[in-house]
């Protein structure tokens, strides 16, 4: 159980670096930074 409670965890971490990433790029081209959440 923990370590389903972990991965779920992880994926998370992943997630919020992805949306964190495309809010980066997305303000390149808009000229603010827009949140992905």
């Amino acid at each position: 159980m923990r370590h389903a409670l972990a991965l779920g965890l992880t994926i998370d971490v992943q997630r919020l670096r992805q949306a964190q990433r495309g809010a980066l790029l997305q303000r390149s081209g808009d000229g603010k930074l827009m949140p992905l959440f």
